[in-house]
């Protein structure tokens, strides 16, 4: 997910499962201020899921194991080609902008 984000602010995003050919897997969706968005805060479903999250907040501990972990991470090309292909549209619709924040 693409985000250009705003310092202070939170943003929302919500992880949906999807079926693959052997397993399961997880997209992430933005929660967008755009009420025309997919997924957006103006959405019933909303203050449910409000209620049955609980904030986090990165630690130095997290912020560490991060930059540990990190030589060893590497990109799923295949899903970034696939990514790239997509129209500007599509892009923005999966994309979290300034506005989305709270």
């Amino acid at each position: 997910m693409a985000a250009d984000l705003t310092p202070g602010k939170n943003y929302l995003s919500i992880v949906t499962p999807r079926m693959g050919a052997w397993k399961a897997r997880f997209s992430m969706w933005p929660i967008k201020a755009d009420s025309a968005a997919k997924y957006n805060t103006s959405m019933p479903e909303f203050d449910k899921w409000q209620k049955g999250t609980t904030l986090v907040n990165n630690s130095e501990k997290g912020r560490l194991w991060y930059l540990k972990i990190l030589p060893t991470l590497t990109k799923n090309t295949k899903s970034i080609g696939r990514h790239g292909k997509k129209s500007d549209e599509a892009i923005a619709e999966r994309s979290l902008t300034p506005e989305d924040g709270q």
